[in-house]
């Protein structure tokens, strides 16, 4: 009974293998509800067909057509608690989401030219679900079912009865103008001539921005965003390169700052004192080479003096083979990567708004490197409009959806941007600052970095792992 403990729920598996086992994992790690397979063919949950399911057992139907299920986001009372047949095959939808086979038959076409697949040419595009966690809004009705039968008591998703997580991050993309870097580059010795000459005038724009804004000071700038998040009570992680595009193996694309320099030094060393989050930035071209994300991630590591956990590509930039990318993460050690995201839309890129585990089909298991997906990135709603209230209505919409599931989601917002006072970035910074205020008044929405969600993430599977003792449930720890 709910208060007496944490019920061990079982479940068994028509065709069992190892992907489906994967995706009950995800669901009943979601639901906060501890689980295993059963061993002697008695079971509390069966997926298959309603004729081979053992007696008494509650059963979600096989059906592959089923995908989306038009009554979830509002399934009432969850559809006559009294049948213990469900009424959809959430298991397989949430698989095919989940792993992003809904998207696998989109060809080059579909892509742009940094090979990230465009919104429209997505599943979640052409049906007009983009900004639906479905996979988060199939299991809470799954959930609700399992509680009306099985009177099912879940350990809290969240800590300190908030409804949801919202990551704040930030890419550090242009930061400390006026490092040598900028002006005397080692340009000769990995860049061709055309390269050269476009540098030159890349070098000529940023002497025109400084002589027009002469007194801007964006290492100033950076700190203020810092201290404008301490002051809500809120933190953030900060995403820096550590190669830039003078160096081997680099890209035109990529930023421009040493992150060696002694300026961006002190910044990270402040970071670091402030709790902040560091995580890296991965070059455009990281990809190509497992090795490169090791040898960025102990640069960086070296220059703040602090762990690294996590990464995000520059330009989302993973190439095409992003299953391999993701095992090259897990290989290089990182915890979490939170580069799956929609460049040019707000929503969810493989409409789950909650931390996973991405399945590799060459492995055939899950991989090791969590992901935290990214729901909204400052480019989402200002490449098109530059309206403040606009932007924040949207968003604002989106973390209502995020609470609602009991969800978690990940603003990504350029360092540069976060700050009205950035030439040219008012709109931007405005908007920023009105989301975290916004956030930071909600004491149901936890607004924090990517590293404090991990954490709060593994630890709490972690518990759920540990509720159950030789199959049986007990206590879960306060």
């Amino acid at each position: 009974m709910p208060g007496d403990g944490v019920r061990l729920l079982t479940y068994g598996l028509e065709k069992p293998d190892a992907q489906m086992k994967y995706i009950f994992r995800f669901i009943f790690d979601l639901l906060g509800l501890p689980s295993q397979e059963a061993a002697d063919g008695l079971c509390d949950v069966y997926y298959g067909d309603q004729r081979r399911a053992p007696e008494g057992a509650l059963v979600i139907p096989c059906r592959e057509s089923d995908l989306i299920w038009p009554d979830a986001p509002n399934p009432g009372p969850m559809a006559n608690l009294s049948e213990k047949l469900f009424p959809f095959d959430v298991v397989n939808a949430i698989r095919r989401l989940l792993t992003d086979d809904v998207n696998r038959r989109v060809g080059g076409d579909g892509c742009d030219e940094h090979q990230r697949l465009r919104f429209t040419a997505s599943f979640q595009g052409r049906n007009g679900i983009g900004e639906l966690p479905l996979v988060n809004i199939y299991a809470k009705a799954l959930g609700a079912w399992f509680a009306g039968h099985l009177h099912v008591s879940p350990i809290p998703a969240w800590p300190g009865g908030r409804r949801c997580a919202i990551g704040l991050s930030h890419d550090v993309d242009r930061v400390a103008r006026r490092s040598k870097t900028l002006f005397w580059p080692p340009y000769a010795m990995h860049l061709s001539k055309y390269e050269n000459l476009m540098v030159a005038r890349q070098r000529l724009w940023h002497i025109r921005q400084i002589a027009r804004a002469p007194l801007f000071d964006d290492v100033a700038l950076f700190r203020r965003v810092m201290l404008f998040e301490a002051e809500l009570g809120c933190s953030s992680t900060f995403f820096f390169a550590a190669r830039n595009r003078f160096g081997a193996h680099a890209s035109l694309l990529d930023v421009q700052y040493d992150v060696t320099n002694r300026a961006l030094r002190r910044l990270l060393g402040e970071l670091r004192e402030k709790d902040f989050g560091v995580g890296l930035h991965a070059s455009y071209r990281a990809f190509e080479a497992p090795s490169r994300f090791a040898e960025e991630r102990q640069l960086l590591q070296r220059v703040s003096g602090t762990g690294v956990a996590g990464l995000r590509h520059h330009f989302w930039h993973m190439g095409s083979g992003v299953d391999a990318t993701l095992a090259a993460h897990e290989a290089a050690g990182f915890a979490y990567d939170s580069s799956i995201a929609f460049n040019e839309h707000l929503g969810f890129r493989r409409s789950v708004a909650w931390p996973y585990y991405p399945w590799s089909d060459t492995l055939q298991r899950p991989l090791e490197t969590v992901q935290i997906p990214v729901f909204c990135m400052d480019g989402n709603v200002f490449y098109t409009s530059s309206s403040v209230d606009d932007a924040v209505d949207k968003i604002s919409a989106i973390v209502a959806t995020i609470k609602e599931v009991g969800g978690v989601g990940a603003i990504d917002w350029h360092s540069d941007t976060a700050s009205p006072d950035t030439p040219g970035y008012q709109a931007w910074g405005q908007a920023y600052e009105r989301l975290v205020q916004m956030l930071a008044n909600d004491s149901e929405v936890w607004a924090t970095s990517l590293e404090a969600i991990l954490a709060w993430f593994t630890s709490r599977r972690d518990r759920l792992s540990r509720a159950v003792v030789n199959g049986r449930a007990v206590p879960p720890r306060r």
